[in-house]
């Protein structure tokens, strides 16, 4: 029998950027909740400028509170929130109506393409009358279903049941594929191999306030502090590892 072996904590990088800050967290992973390491603030004039100013706040953080040096920061995986000037986020509802019958995976895969892209369609013709901008400008980065209903009835699956109404709430974010390159170009330059932009809407949907309680070394100021939310996103970043 192999002798049973502790997983070594993944470090993990979390920033949210407000209009004219941006707030940066490092956790562990420690068994069942994350575990904050340190955190930073800092303001910005432009946006490339406080994400690295934040990234050295947090390596002095470490190296002045914990004597710890951080030296591979740019490797850590990192989760990004981006201002509400440049990340969106959309809940549409929609409806299907069926002949009935069992459910199986293939016809589940069907409606929810066919959901998704009713979802886009909608935004982007919305999106076209508000900004004038194109649909195709568009680039969508995450779909969550919110809400799934057979015959007014909640599911957490399609497949395997039975009905003729559906009912559907998917939330979609989205950016303008310009500001989305412009994001890429900025995370390049500051050299984060493996990052993610996530929106905070995708974190509230699935996880409670009550859960900042659980978050190891985490100072009481910061539990209902503007990072907050911020700290939710630990548990977000936290399942994707």
């Amino acid at each position: 029998m192999l002798p049973f072996r502790f997983k070594r904590p993944v470090r993990y990088l979390v920033l949210d950027a407000e209009e004219d800050y941006v707030k940066g967290l490092i956790f562990e992973n420690q068994k069942d909740n994350p575990a904050l390491l340190t955190n930073y603030r800092s303001d910005y004039d432009d946006l490339e400028t406080g994400i690295r100013n934040t990234l050295n706040g947090l390596v002095d953080n470490c190296r002045i509170f914990k004597g710890e040096e951080v030296s591979d920061i740019s490797d850590l995986p990192a989760f990004l929130s981006l201002p509400s000037s440049i990340l969106k986020a959309r809940k549409i509802g929609d409806r299907i109506r069926r002949t009935g019958g069992i459910i199986s995976r293939s016809e589940e895969a069907s409606l929810n393409t066919r959901i998704i892209s009713r979802a886009k369609y909608q935004i982007g013709q919305e999106y076209l009358n508000d900004t004038g901008i194109m649909p195709s400008e568009l680039k969508f980065i995450g779909f969550k279903p919110i809400v799934r209903k057979i015959n007014g009835y909640n599911v957490d699956r399609l497949h395997g049941n039975d009905g003729q109404e559906l009912e559907f709430e998917t939330l979609l974010t989205y950016l303008t594929k310009k500001d989305f390159q412009e994001i890429e170009r900025i995370i390049g330059r500051l050299g984060l191999n493996d990052f993610r932009i996530i929106h905070l809407a995708q974190v509230l949907s699935d996880y409670s306030y009550s859960l900042i309680d659980n978050v190891s070394n985490l100072p009481k100021k910061l539990k209902k502090s503007e990072y907050t939310p911020t700290i939710l996103m630990s548990y977000y970043a936290k399942e994707i590892l």
